[in-house]
């Protein structure tokens, strides 16, 4: 299901549970009307399993679903050619900074991705600065396998920061080595700064055994959807045999949350939908511990939409009791310095691992410190980076 599908049905159930008076989503911007979505922005698009790049267009029709298509709701989340070529080059070097369509860009009129990769296997994102894009900075989706995204700054997202898979068309999932459908399998986010989104700084959708820890979250989910820390639903094309798990097995630690006092949206959300028979975001509980969470002026507020396990903007100390867990987690302002770490003692170790200092020549400069945090990683791991498309 397309971001404009998903950002409208989670709306809906917002009215339903009666969590707030309804607002437009993203700045009051509708949907617009078939055939009126253009594609413009930088789409990085991995496909199928062990394999580089598969395609990367600036600009242009980046096969995500068009409104003017014919089909059902959510049909087509991708319709790329089998076969796509290279249709830019990747910079051996390393990129530094990908910047997409401002923020003040109408976010239904532009689709300016950051990063998507569609079932595309062990990916590394790092040392990225990724801003002003006007729907997600990064994903990695369709059953994305070993994944990891660490030490970007992403800034200024009228979307979603990252996600921990999405919403996939079936036919781009290998059923042989993914045969539920999960979005993503065993991916890592960590030591992430995330500043102004108006989705989720983070969101989970179908994945299997994620970890996300050490990332810091700043003035996120900013909109009347979503949460800090998001756990979604894929629909994947609203058809019989996909099997649009839940997430399973999440592990998340060590993050830290700052936002302003405008904010209305929980720090964590487990969504539920009533479609096709009832969908649950979340199988049990979620791993968690040691997550630092403040919203300024008034308690931070945890959320959990499943049927029999319900919980309505819950405190911290309920959302514990609730997921039996997120012990040493605490609620207290970090007291960030200028580099967005935190001065407080009670929040060491939570957030980023080390400040992300950006430079405009060399993107995130601290590659020291960021060759000893991915020595461990296999040597064969496919590092990916970008290049600068400025976009008018």
């Amino acid at each position: 299901m397309p971001l404009e599908e998903q950002i409208q049905r989670e709306g809906e159930e917002e009215r339903e549970h009666g969590a707030r008076q309804h607002q437009p989503v993203l700045d009051g911007i509708s949907p617009p009307e078939h055939g009126q979505r253009q594609h413009q922005g930088v789409h990085v698009r991995l496909g199928g399993h062990h394999q580089g790049p598969d395609e990367i267009v600036p600009g242009g029709d980046e096969g995500e679903h068009h409104q003017g298509e014919q089909g059902r709701p959510g049909q087509r989340q991708h319709d790329a050619e089998e076969g796509a070529q290279l249709a830019a080059s990747v910079d051996p070097g390393g990129l530094q900074q990908l910047v997409g369509q401002a923020r003040h860009e109408l976010p239904y009129q532009k689709n300016a991705e950051g990063v998507d990769n569609v079932n595309g296997d062990s990916m590394k994102v790092y040392n990225n600065y990724i801003h002003d894009i006007c729907t997600n900075a990064i994903y990695a989706k369709g059953g994305a396998t070993d994944v990891v995204i660490e030490n970007n700054r992403i800034e200024n997202i009228h979307g979603a920061g990252i996600l921990v898979g999405f919403d996939t068309s079936p036919e781009y999932f290998d059923i042989e080595e993914n045969p539920h459908y999960y979005e993503n399998i065993r991916g890592i986010v960590r030591n992430n700064l995330i500043i102004n989104t108006e989705l989720s700084g983070i969101g989970l959708y179908a994945s299997k055994d994620a970890l996300i820890h050490n990332n810091t979250l700043v003035n996120v989910a900013l909109g009347s959807v979503h949460s800090a820390i998001y756990f979604g639903i894929s629909y994947q094309d609203w058809v019989s045999y996909a099997e649009r798990p839940a997430n399973v097995n999440p592990v998340i630690h060590h993050n830290l949350i700052c936002e302003p006092t405008t904010v209305t949206r929980p720090m964590i959300e487990i969504r539920y939908s009533n479609d096709l028979g009832g969908l649950s975001a979340l199988e049990g509980n979620p791993t968690m511990n040691h997550n630092c969470y403040y919203i300024a002026g008034k308690n931070a507020i945890f959320t959990d939409r499943r049927p029999g396990n319900i919980l309505d903007n819950g405190t911290l100390t309920e959302w514990k009791s609730h997921i039996s867990g997120d012990n040493g987690s605490i609620e207290v302002a970090p007291a960030l310095n200028e580099n967005y770490m935190p001065t407080n003692p009670l929040c060491a170790e939570m957030g980023l691992l080390f400040p992300l200092i950006i430079n405009n020549q060399t993107g995130i400069d601290n590659m020291e410190l960021l060759q000893e945090t991915i020595a461990y990683i296999n040597s064969n791991v496919f590092n990916f980076y970008f290049l600068i498309w400025s976009l008018s």
